[in-house]
């Protein structure tokens, strides 16, 4: 009797959703660019290994897609709940990565989710990561 009172709670909560692993959008706003060149690339990272060069999940939009005063929109959809980093960065001369120069300094402008930033090198995916959890998130990237 009472084995069967667990299977019985056991298939009462995973009809409810309980103990399910969730998934949601991340939509990721890009707010006014410089100029309507090239591309901007998003890029989604679920783990620290490689972050933010070795693209997990990645996007790209028309720059010339822009409108004055609207944000550029990019959504990742069914994005299991978990700990995640976002870059971005405009990709103006369309060569499908973030130039730099002979310093190794870029030269397009570049965002990370978490207002996270880069002094020497990339900032780090822990500095970066949000929280996404069953209600998705927004994040508001402002490349520059």
């Amino acid at each position: 009797m009472k084995r069967n009172t667990l299977t019985t709670l056991g298939m009462l909560l995973s009809m409810t959703g309980a103990g399910m692993s969730f998934a949601a959008d991340i939509t990721v706003e890009i707010l006014a660019l410089p100029n309507t060149k090239g591309m901007v690339m998003v890029s989604l990272f679920d783990r620290a290994m490689g972050f933010p060069s070795a693209v997990s999940y990645g996007q790209q939009i028309a720059a010339s897609r822009q409108v004055a005063g609207q944000p550029l929109r990019v959504v990742f959809t069914d994005v299991p709940a978990g700990r995640y980093a976002i870059a971005a960065f405009h990709d103006e001369d369309g060569n499908g990565k973030l130039t730099t120069n002979i310093m190794g300094i870029p030269t397009e402008v570049m965002d990370f989710s978490n207002k996270a930033k880069a002094s020497f090198g990339s900032p780090s995916f822990d500095s970066a990561a949000i929280e996404v959890g069953a209600q998705g998130a927004t994040v508001k990237l402002q490349l520059q």
